[in-house]
C-alpha cells in the first residue's frame, strides 16, 4: 500500500516509528519527531532536508586501507567475541574479513551487539581507520547489515545524508524513516509548469526530493539543490506578488502631477545632460508617483551615478503637486552633502534656503525709495534639520514644516523625533536605508497624512537591502551608467602580504603627489568582540 504526504509518520514503518531510544526508555521516535522537530506527517519528513552529507561511496578492500583515512568496506563477519573489561564493562569485538585482510569492530557497553552480528553475515561499515595492538579498527563506525533481499545501501557505501536530529532520535533513525517513506510514496506531482522547468533547466520535483536525501553522486545533489532553491524563491516571489496586488487594492496613495512649470524649469536649468540611466529612473519615478497607489521604490546605483538628481526631481514632483517632501540621511555629513547638492541643483529655479527667507514676513532688504519694500518670495524653500541645527533656527524649521511654509526638509534621525510634524508630507526619500531601523523608516513615513510615496536610495546592495525587494513591497530602479567626465572607480583586493605591500606603496606614492588616502577599519579599538583589525592599532 502506497503512502500519501499527509499520512502520519507511523504509517511509514511502525517498527521504526515506535522504536524507543535508550533501549526500553524514552518516548517513541514519532513522538520525538513531532515534539522536537515539528514533524508529524510524511510530507513534513520529506521536507526535512539533510544538513550535511558524508561521502561513504568509495568502497575499498581491507588490504588497501590507510591509517587515519575515512573508508567504507564490505566484508563478512568472521567471529564475534564478548568479554568484560577490568572495569567490568561489556566489550564486544566483531572481526570482519574480505579476503584481503581483517578488521575489528569494537562495541563498548553494548552487550546486545553479540546477538546482533553472527558469523557469515555480510556487512557494510564506514569509519576512520585506526591501528590498535597491531590490528586494524574503525573508529566512529557506521554499520549496515546487508540482506540478500535488500540490495540498496542506506547508511553506508553511498553519499549518506545527515539530518538534523534531536535528543531522543538519531540521524540514523531519521535517515531510515526517510528511506522507507521514499520507497512507499508514489511519484509526487510537480506544481511548477513544465514549460518553466524546461526554460530554467530544472529537474522535476519528485526526482529532486529523492536526490536531496539520497544522491548517487555530487551531480544529483547539485541538481536537487538547484531545483529546491528555485522552489523556495519562486514560492516567495508568488507570495510577494499576491501581497503587492492586495496592498495596491487596499491602499490609496497620492496621485501627483508630473508635468508642471517648476519641473520644466528644473530640467532646463541643469548645467549638464542627464544620462540615459537617470532619464529612465526619472521616468519610472514619474510613472509611480502619478499613480493613485503609494510608491515604494528602491533606487540602486554606484556612488557618483547621479541618484541625487533623481531624488531631487521626485521631491519637486511632490512640491509642484502642492505637498511637502523630506530627505533623510543616516549621518550629519551625508545630510550636509545632500543640502549642498540640493542648493546647487535648485539654484537655477529660484529656490532658496528657508532660513534665508525673512522671519514672520520681515523684509531682508529695505530696497530703494521707489522700489518694492519686499522682494517676492522664492518659488520653493528647503532647510536642514539635524543635531547641529539648534536654537531659533531649529524652531523656525520645525514650525515651517508644521505649517507648510517649508517645502523640503533634509535631515538625519532628527526628522523622526517627537515634535517634528509636517503639514502635508507626500514623499519621503531615505538614503542608505540599511543604516536605519525599521521603526525609524516607518516613523518618517508616518509623518504624512496617509500612505505617502517612499523612495529609497542605496549605493550598497547588501543582502538586507536586496531582501526587502523579496519580503516587502519594494520595486527596483537601477542607475547603471556613470555621468560623462566621471573618472572610473578601480577596485583591487589585497589578499596576500605582497598585495598589502603594493597597496601601502600606492598610498605612499599618492600622498607624495599631494593627494589623500584613508584606511577604513571595522572597529575603533582592540576591545571589539569580533576581533577584527581596529583603527587605533592600525594607525
Amino acid at each position: 500500500m502506497s503512502l500519501t504526504t499527509g499520512d502520519p509518520i507511523v504509517a511509514i514503518d511502525r517498527r521504526l516509528a515506535t522504536r524507543r531510544t535508550g533501549r526500553s526508555k524514552g518516548p517513541e521516535a514519532h513522538v520525538v519527531l513531532a515534539d522536537a522537530l515539528g514533524i508529524e506527517t510524511v510530507g513534513q519528513l520529506l521536507h526535512h532536508y539533510p544538513r550535511r552529507y558524508i561521502d561513504r561511496s568509495l568502497v575499498l578492500p581491507i588490504g588497501q586501507l590507510k591509517i587515519d583515512a575515512f573508508a567504507t568496506v564490505i566484508a563478512t563477519v568472521r567471529s564475534v567475541k564478548k568479554r568484560q573489561t577490568r572495569r567490568r564493562q561489556a566489550m564486544v569485538t566483531v572481526t570482519i574479513g574480505d579476503g584481503t585482510g581483517f578488521l575489528d569492530l569494537t562495541f563498548f557497553n553494548q552487550p546486545w551487539a553479540a546477538n546482533l552480528y553472527r558469523e557469515g553475515m555480510e556487512v557494510a561499515v564506514s569509519g576512520t581507520v585506526q591501528l590498535y595492538r597491531h590490528r586494524l579498527q574503525l573508529a566512529n563506525q557506521e554499520i549496515e547489515i546487508l540482506r540478500s533481499d535488500e540490495q540498496d545501501l542506506v547508511h553506508t557505501g553511498r553519499i549518506t545524508p545527515v539530518h538534523r536530529a534531536a535528543d531522543g532520535i538519531s540521524p540514523r533513525t531519521i535517515r531510515e524513516l526517510v528511506w522507507r517513506a521514499l520507497e512507499q510514496v508514489p511519484t509526487l506531482p510537480d506544481p511548477v509548469p513544465e514549460d518553466i522547468r524546461t526554460a530554467e533547466s530544472l529537474t522535476d520535483r519528485d526526482q529532486a526530493l529523492r536526490w536531496i536525501h539520497f544522491p548517487a553522486d555530487q551531480r544529483e545533489l547539485d541538481t536537487a539543490r538547484e531545483r529546491l532553491k528555485f522552489d523556495e524563491l519562486f514560492t516567495l516571489e508568488l507570495g510577494v506578488g499576491f501581497r503587492r496586488r492586495r496592498l495596491a487594492a487596499e491602499r490609496t496613495g497620492i496621485a501627483h502631477v508630473t508635468s508642471a512649470p517648476m519641473l520644466d524649469a528644473f530640467g532646463a536649468s541643469l548645467p549638464f545632460e542627464p544620462t540615459e540611466a537617470q532619464r529612465r529612473a526619472i521616468a519610472e519615478v514619474d510613472r509611480r508617483m502619478a499613480a493613485p497607489q503609494p510608491m515604494n521604490l528602491l533606487l540602486q546605483g554606484d556612488v557618483g551615478s547621479g541618484k541625487t538628481l533623481v531624488a531631487v526631481h521626485a521631491c519637486l514632483v511632490a512640491i509642484a503637486s502642492g505637498h511637502q517632501a523630506a530627505i533623510m540621511a543616516p549621518t550629519e555629513v551625508l545630510a550636509g552633502q545632500h543640502l549642498r547638492s540640493v542648493t546647487e541643483l535648485l539654484a537655477g529655479i529660484g529656490a532658496a534656503s528657508y532660513l534665508e527667507r525673512p522671519a514672520d514676513g520681515a523684509p531682508t532688504d529695505q530696497g530703494s525709495l521707489f522700489g518694492d519694500a519686499k522682494a517676492a518670495p522664492p518659488s520653493m524653500s528647503y532647510a536642514l534639520l539635524s543635531g547641529s541645527v539648534t536654537g531659533t533656527d531649529r524652531e523656525r524649521v520645525v514650525k515651517g514644516a508644521a505649517d507648510g511654509s517649508l517645502d523640503l526638509v533634509i535631515g538625519t534621525h532628527a526628522l523622526v523625533q517627537e515634535g517634528v510634524t509636517f503639514a502635508d508630507l507626500s514623499l519621503a526619500v531615505i538614503d542608505e536605508q540599511h543604516r536605519f531601523g525599521l521603526h525609524q523608516r516607518t516613523a518618517l513615513s508616518g509623518k504624512g497624512a496617509g500612505d505617502i510615496d517612499v523612495l529609497i536610495m542605496t549605493a550598497t546592495p547588501i543582502p538586507r537591502t536586496l531582501a526587502l525587494t523579496y519580503y516587502g513591497d519594494l520595486d527596483v530602479a537601477v542607475i547603471d551608467e556613470m555621468p560623462a567626465g566621471r573618472r572610473p572607480v578601480r577596485t583591487w583586493a589585497a589578499r596576500t602580504a605582497d598585495d598589502r605591500g603594493a597597496a601601502e606603496s600606492l598610498v605612499r606614492d599618492e600622498v607624495a603627489a599631494g593627494h589623500q588616502a584613508f584606511v577604513v577599519c571595522a572597529a575603533i579599538d582592540e576591545g571589539n568582540r569580533t576581533q577584527v583589525r581596529a583603527a587605533e592599532a592600525e594607525a
